[in-house]
């Protein structure tokens, strides 16, 4: 577990992720401010072709789309988690379209759990996006948020594309 601190250089840290080779999960449960410093840390992620699974929570609305927008081209992303994003509203969820509808990524697991602002907007998103990920997507986990029946039916219209669907958490 890497622990980011007020005064870590992450641009250095951000260099490292970008040259290794062995790190396959990582996690970020904040970033501070300095702006140089972020676009480095996330330059490196996004040079990095052997993260496998990626953790984000507790961000704010700017920090949460720069990083989705990072992850965009990460083809070797299996595994996503965005939990606990009380802060990112409707707009910044929009940022995943892109990425799950593509299929750029060939996720199996994915967790979009306990956010205040999932709502039935962004459940559409998911519902596109699940045609894009649904023959990989092996876990969908979408627990403790506001999903009214729309947005469910929504879902479960797109949810017969998920071929290798073992695990639902509603």
């Amino acid at each position: 577990e890497f622990v980011i601190r007020e005064d870590d250089n992450l641009g250095w840290l951000g260099y490292f992720i970008g040259k290794s080779d062995c790190l396959k999960q990582f996690r970020i449960d904040y970033l501070p401010e300095g702006e140089q410093q972020i676009h480095a840390f996330l330059g490196g992620i996004a040079r990095s072709q052997c993260i496998r699974n990626i953790g984000v929570s507790s961000l704010s609305n700017d920090r949460f789309t720069s990083i989705i927008r990072v992850l965009r081209n990460q083809s070797q992303l299996e595994g996503l988690t965005i939990d606990e994003s009380h802060d990112v509203g409707p707009d910044a969820w929009s940022e995943l379209r892109t990425p799950l509808e593509s299929g750029v990524w060939k996720l199996k697991y994915l967790s979009l759990s306990r956010n205040n602002y999932f709502g039935n907007e962004n459940l559409n998103i998911l519902s596109n996006g699940l045609r894009g990920i649904g023959s990989s997507l092996e876990t969908l986990r979408l627990y403790h948020n506001s999903i009214g029946n729309e947005g469910l039916l929504a879902v479960v219209e797109a949810l017969h594309t998920c071929t290798c669907l073992k695990h639902l958490d509603l």
